[in-house]
């Protein structure tokens, strides 16, 4: 038997054993803690994988990690597996599908001596994709939170990829959204789709994928036309175009316009091919202006809206041959990119190389292209500038210069003077279509000039013209002359001739002051002047001076010139430098004009009748005999003696007496031959 001491010790040591085991497992249900839950993905058969951070060992038994899942936020949770080994952090579910359904998931922690669970851990939801189609291009994901909030350890921003390439997820939004677009220009294709959202901790929660359909009907967006051009070599019409931005643009379709519609001419394969070439054998661009566009196609072969259509220059030409000219009219170059800064008028001469005219502003679409070569073969064309740097060029017309033969030269050779008219002498070209000559009469180089007389056309070049209403003896003169076709044509003298206009001038000092102005319009300009000597109106070859061309004044004292009368008159010739283009060396005459000296009286004090000095007379210089009268009056102041002769003096007799000797007074008038008068009064003394 058991005593009774026995009896009373066993109950003791198992009440002991369970208070030891309780104690200890309060101390480890308040040590549990249960992990962290990170990531929750969704594997492509459905089934779940959870990413968690493990808890700290704490020394007690290990009893695993259960898994507790519901397909809603408030349950109920089933316990769907458990996790027996402690550093496993991933786990995967296979006993669900997901693919179509979410759901949330918390895990426990279980302590295995005493059987106790830990609080659940945060809980997770997976991520169902959904795309929903809104055209044939575009869809619409939207997607779930793994929680709301999301952990603190996960990123704010999910990421969308896309397969493009089998079995490649390509990333193509980050957002923050549970939402996004997507537009995809594919003939046919099928696009899986997932989100992402990464943890801190480096794991990853992946949704469900999901997937769609894209068919592009839409077409290329419409690219835009660079310029139309015909190649003035081929006639072959070049058409360019910008390239198109859609990166599935696999080529270009050009075409014409015929009116009502457009005709395909023609494919360009490549994005970045940019040219078509349309040949001259099928174009109508010399005939008409033509109108082109582009359109681009993708993979699919949808075709984008054409580009802004473009139009070809058309030129045309028409002879003007009294004007010499080709004019010219063209269309207006329409839809350049832009706009249009000018148009260039650009030519060729029997095959030679291409120079340009002139232009016009974008307004004008005319002009008239002067024909330089009476029967050349003229080539001419229209280039368009554009104000972004873009040009296109017209079709070339062809232009027989059949026009008139212009002077390829008319130079006066001189205008010098004769009295008061000038002789003009003029070399002209006589292979020129000219009718007559015409002259032209102006009182300065550069002021307004009349036309004064015309002559016939000589065949020999040699033109001769008097001048009979110059006046060039009051100021200087200039010339032109012109040729004129039977159209009225006119073609100027290469040069301006001006004469010499001398001015003479005299005094009472003996001294001849002469001026003149330059000779104008010799080619080879003047070597000097020859200042010659005018004797009764006609010019001598007596030479009183010889000046360089840059010296147009000359003195001279006569006081020596005895033989003369008063009246200097002198003459101007103008010499050119030898010899000029056209193998002349001329000279030109000025206007005569004459240095008229005061009348000079030299008056004796005193003379004897019947001796030496026998009369009493004057010597006078430079005066008109017609203009003189002597006076002699006695002390009273009576007039004893006039004359009006100056050879015939006083012979010192009163009306036949001799007249007393002493003092009598002289009055003298003499009149010069420039028209001035003087007067002399003084004593005389009469001696016996």
């Amino acid at each position: 038997m058991t005593s009774p001491n026995s009896i009373k010790k066993a109950p003791f040591g198992r009440l002991l054993l369970m208070v030891l085991m309780l104690f200890t497992c309060q101390v480890s249900f308040a040590q549990l803690s249960p992990p962290s839950l990170r990531c929750i993905s969704v594997e492509p058969n459905g089934a779940v994988t959870l990413t968690y951070i493990t808890t700290p060992d704490t020394g007690s038994v290990f009893g695993g990690y259960f898994i507790y899942g519901s397909p809603s936020a408030n349950g109920p949770f089933s316990l769907y597996d458990s996790v027996k080994v402690h550093g496993i952090q991933t786990f995967t579910i296979n006993s669900i599908n997901a693919t179509n359904f979410t759901f949330y998931f918390y895990i426990k922690t279980r302590e295995g001596c005493c059987n106790t669970f830990s609080a659940p851990s945060d809980t997770l939801r997976t991520i169902r994709l959904v795309t929903t189609p809104l055209s044939n291009e575009q869809v619409r994901l939207t997607w779930n939170a793994i929680s709301k909030p999301l952990p603190s350890t996960a990123s704010n921003q999910y990421t969308v990829s896309k397969v493009l390439t089998p079995g490649v997820y390509t990333p193509f939004r980050s957002t923050p959204d549970t939402f996004a677009f997507d537009t995809n220009y594919f003939c046919d294709k099928f696009i899986d789709y997932r989100v992402t959202l990464d943890d801190a901790s480096g794991c990853q929660s992946i949704s469900t994928i999901d997937g769609e359909r894209f068919r592009d009907t839409r077409g290329p967006s419409a690219t835009s036309m660079d310029s139309v051009s015909i190649d003035p070599v081929t006639g072959n019409v070049s058409i360019t175009w910008e390239p198109d931005s859609s990166a599935d643009t696999q080529g270009y379709v050009v075409y014409l316009f015929n009116g009502l519609s457009y005709d395909s001419i023609g494919a360009v394969a490549g994005i970045n091919n940019l040219f078509f070439s349309y040949p001259s054998a099928i174009t109508n661009s010399e005939l008409a202006s033509e109108v082109f566009t582009v359109a681009a196609y993708d993979s699919c072969k949808n075709l984008s809206p054409v580009a802004t259509n473009h139009k070809t220059i058309f030129l045309e030409a028409t002879l003007a041959k009294c004007e010499g000219t080709a004019q010219l009219k063209w269309s207006p170059y329409v839809n350049m990119a832009g706009g249009i800064s000018r148009y260039e008028i650009w030519y060729r001469e029997n095959g030679g190389p291409w120079i340009i005219d002139g232009s016009t502003l974008s307004s004008v679409l005319s002009y008239d292209l002067a024909l330089q070569t009476p029967g050349a073969n003229y080539e001419v064309l229209i280039h368009a500038v554009g104000n972004n740097g873009k040009s296109s060029s017209s079709n070339v017309v062809a232009v027989l210069a059949d026009i008139f033969t212009q002077p390829e030269f008319l130079y006066v050779r001189y205008a010098s003077v004769t009295g008061s008219a000038v002789q003009l002498r003029c070399h002209a070209d006589p292979a020129a279509d000219t009718k007559t000559y015409h002259f032209f009469r102006g009182n300065s180089q550069n002021g307004n000039f009349t036309e004064i007389g015309s002559v016939p056309y000589d065949p020999s070049g040699d033109i001769s013209f008097l001048d009979a209403d110059a006046d060039a003896d009051v100021a200087q003169r200039f010339y032109k002359v012109s040729a004129r076709d039977s159209c009225g044509t006119e073609y100027f003298s290469e040069n301006t001739a001006g004469t010499v206009f001398l001015r003479a001038e005299g005094g009472t000092d003996y001294i001849s002051k002469l001026e003149w102005t330059n000779y104008q319009g010799w080619d080879n300009t003047v070597q000097g002047y020859k200042i010659l000597r005018v004797y009764n109106g006609a010019i001598s070859n007596d030479e009183a001076a010889t000046t360089a061309a840059d010296t147009v004044d000359f003195t001279e004292d006569v006081s020596q010139l005895t033989t003369l009368d008063g009246n200097f008159c002198y003459v101007i010739l103008a010499y050119e430098t030898p010899t000029n283009q056209y193998g002349f060396a001329d000279s030109a005459y000025s206007n005569i004009d004459c240095a008229l000296q005061e009348p000079v009286a030299f008056v004796p004090n005193a003379f004897t009748p019947g001796g030496l000095n026998p009369i009493f007379a004057p010597v006078l210089r430079f005066d008109d005999p017609e203009g003189f009268v002597m006076r002699i009056y006695n002390r009273w102041g009576q007039l004893v003696y006039e004359t009006s002769q100056v050879a015939a003096g006083w012979d010192g007799t009163i009306s036949g007496n001799d007249a007393p000797i002493g003092s009598y007074i002289y009055v003298i008038s003499a009149k010069g031959l420039n028209g001035n008068e003087i007067t002399k009064r003084g004593l005389v003394q009469l001696i016996r």
